[in-house]
């Protein structure tokens, strides 16, 4: 009887053992995972940022581009110097 009896304590022993080894797996991992979602959810900000500041740039340099081309239509074409 002491026998079926540390067999059963050995095993419980072994199993809880088992069981604490995947409940420190699974909360390093949803750790990891959560910091990956962070880093992701920030890259994403920085997206929408540099893509919010590329188009507050563009938008001026397109009115200065478009001045430049009618100004350039408005402008007799050149011609070379007069030799003295």
């Amino acid at each position: 009887m002491h026998a079926l009896a540390l067999g059963i304590f050995i095993g419980l022993l072994i199993s809880s053992a088992a069981w604490g080894v995947a409940a420190y797996i699974m909360y390093q991992r949803s750790v990891l995972l959560e910091r990956r979602t962070q880093q992701a959810e920030r890259l994403a900000e920085l997206g929408t940022l540099t893509g919010g500041l590329a188009h507050e740039i563009k938008n001026p340099l397109s009115t200065v581009q478009l001045n430049l081309q009618l100004l350039a239509e408005d402008l007799p074409p050149s011609r070379p110097a007069a030799r003295a």
